[in-house]
């Protein structure tokens, strides 16, 4: 479920490709871990927790695990759901809460009795298989063929800090009856965007464990080892808050720190906002510039692309010499490799409709915003060439998404640039107005759908999260 907005922002550029292609081939660029495992011989999750932090990176989040030998969340109190086998619940959000999954912010959530919380449609099935998991927005916390009506209670908290599932000795399904394994295990969703999962007892053999974004099978997957994650870090991921539960407190979500690299060089435009227009202008890609959220992350493509022309005109602005660097670093590589694609047989739709020039603008524009839908409009604007060549997504320097991203933090007052955007524009016509807001850390219109945090190190998000959040613990929160 979620809002309409939710949804484009988690489609974001695989949406545009589905359109123009009728496939949805784009993943997010330089992904290396989809932290999912499937296990067939039995599994090595007993009595350990990972949480997942969102940490700006390729991967979305970065995972850390400790052991566990209880819940950290005490179900008692919660809500039960009665379920039969290959069966669902639902549970919708009180008002001002939300959960999130790879950016996207939810207020329902489905409750499979198979182990596993969905968030676009409740599902039922008990086809073990990475394809069932990856079809849909999905925490797998355990997802195997249990049959509740052999034992085993499914309950739900909502708290002032997260939402907490509970599966709790869960028998799985016997055509005929002989042994009776239980699992059980909790996954805990922080409104901040961590999410945590707890396993205790895991007795059956076969079973598949961890997050999907719901885009189908990626092109380069490869599955997790979930138990080889660095061991989590005391302050790390966890406040010291009071509140209620028996968990240890929220934990820290990042956000933009101060730019402290150097930088030398004149005041320039780069132009990738008339980039971006001229380019959607293309009669063949049917897009309306004024209107155009082609990466679905909830801001019109032209107002990014101005907001970081702003920046990289502005040499006074404290993250000028941030995005700078990345973007110097980035315009050699992206012009080559639109040289590269001018000497490609069958040019397609984009460069026979724009010029190397506005194309290079376009791309490099879209690499140093960094957000993995954002790039991955470079797929969808090159989805009628086929014979194109590779473009190498690791080589590039995506440190300035930090401040350019929906999530980044431009002048860091701390509300995001969607925050802002969100308070600011109701249509192209506010972008100006926009670009004032979003540069200027005096104003701060927020008009929602930021997640809480803090201050993350400088490149691919190695800071620690070292705050006090506000939990909701009772072990350590006092």
């Amino acid at each position: 479920m979620g809002s309409p907005e939710a949804r484009r922002r988690r489609g974001g550029a695989c949406l545009a490709v589905a359109l123009l292609a009728g496939s949805c081939a784009v993943q997010a660029y330089a992904q290396n871990d989809w932290f999912t495992e499937r296990f067939y011989f039995g599994s090595d999750l007993s009595y350990r927790s990972i949480t997942f932090t969102p940490d700006g990176s390729p991967n979305f989040y970065k995972a850390c695990i400790e052991p566990a030998n209880s819940y950290p969340t005490d179900p008692t109190g919660g809500t039960a759901l009665v379920l039969g086998r290959n069966d669902y619940g639902g549970a919708s959000l009180l008002p001002g809460h939300s959960v999130w999954l790879y950016g996207v912010e939810y207020t329902s959530i489905f409750i499979g009795s198979n182990g596993y919380l969905t968030f676009v449609s409740g599902d039922m099935s008990s086809d073990l298989s990475e394809d069932r998991h990856f079809s849909q927005p999905r925490i797998s916390g355990y997802f195997h063929d249990f049959d509740p009506t052999r034992g085993g209670t499914i309950s739900y908290r909502e708290l002032s800090n997260r939402f907490v599932v509970t599966f709790h000795r869960m028998s799985e399904y016997q055509l005929i009856p002989i042994t009776n394994p239980r699992s059980s295990f909790q996954i805990e969703l922080f409104y901040n965007g961590v999410i945590r999962i707890t396993w205790l007892s895991v007795e059956p053999w076969a079973g598949l464990a961890g997050l999907s974004q719901g885009y189908g099978i990626p092109e380069n997957y490869n599955e997790s080892d979930l138990t080889g994650y660095p061991p989590c870090i005391p302050g790390e991921g966890e406040g010291e808050g009071e509140g209620e539960g028996e968990g240890e407190g929220e934990p820290d979500a990042p956000c933009a720190p101060p730019c402290e690299t150097p930088c030398s060089g004149t005041a320039f435009n780069p132009r990738v906002r008339d980039a971006i227009v001229n380019i959607y202008h293309i009669p063949a890609l049917g897009v309306n510039p004024g209107t155009a959220d082609q990466d679905g992350n909830g801001m019109l493509d032209m107002a990014q692309g101005q907001m970081l022309d702003e920046i990289l005109w502005r040499t006074s602005l404290p993250v000028h010499c941030c995005v700078r660097v990345a973007w110097e670093y980035n315009k050699p590589l992206v012009d080559a490799y639109v040289a590269e694609l001018q000497a490609a047989p069958n040019p397609g739709i984009l460069l026979n409709g724009s010029t190397p020039e506005k194309i290079q603008a376009a791309f490099c524009g879209f690499i140093t915003i960094g957000e993995p839908a954002t790039v991955g409009l470079i797929e969808w604007l090159l989805s009628d060439m086929p014979d194109r060549p590779p473009l190498d997504l690791d080589q590039f320097d995506y440190s300035a998404r930090k401040y350019l991203a929906w999530y980044g933090d431009a002048d860091r007052d701390p509300i995001c640039n969607l925050g802002e955007y969100r308070g600011t524009v109701s249509s192209f016509l506010d972008i100006t107005e926009f670009i004032k807001v979003v540069l200027d850390s005096s104003k701060a219109p927020n008009g929602g759908g930021c997640l809480p945090c803090e201050e993350i190190g400088e490149g691919e998000g190695e800071g620690e999260g070292e705050g006090e959040g506000e939990g909701e613990g009772e072990g350590e929160g006092e």
